[in-house]
């Protein structure tokens, strides 16, 4: 509780300067979310470059980061703003939008690999980065 009041005062800008060279001299992380998520687009851009390819298994583990499972949740957040944006598009309300991807971290995921967030579920993307190697098949997908 302590630190997200710190936080809430930080991004307000309601806390004392000394307060905040103190905490970012003991090493705070005034935004854990922004932070994750770079751990995991670096985890990526690594799984990405010694793979050809950004469709990690579940199980993938790229330097003790659990790229697999990062990259499944932000696919499923990628498909929740995608339904949050087709609800939109007919005038149905959206409710809360918590969760969703946003439109930055998309495109930073789609300059990884543009196909990183296939129509197919989980249990079909395994088989296809490895059959488009050694096939020489481009593979295709749309948002």
């Amino acid at each position: 509780m302590w630190l997200t009041h710190q936080r809430r005062s930080y991004k307000a800008g309601r806390l004392d300067a000394q307060r905040v060279a103190e905490s970012d001299g003991l090493g705070m992380v005034w935004a854990p979310r922004e932070d994750a998520f770079a751990d995991g687009l670096a985890a990526a851009k690594a799984w990405a470059g010694a793979h050809g390819h950004f469709l990690p298994p579940t199980t993938a583990v790229r330097h003790e980061y659990p790229v697999g499972k990062w990259a499944k949740n932000m696919r499923d957040a990628a498909r929740l703003a995608d339904r949050i944006a087709a609800r939109r598009k007919v005038g149905e309300p959206v409710g809360s939008e918590a969760g969703a991807l946003t439109d930055e971290r998309r495109r930073q995921l789609d300059d990884i690999d543009p196909g990183w967030c296939p129509a197919w579920d989980n249990l079909h993307q395994q088989p296809c980065p490895r059959l488009s190697q050694k096939r020489d098949i481009t593979l295709r997908t749309a948002h």
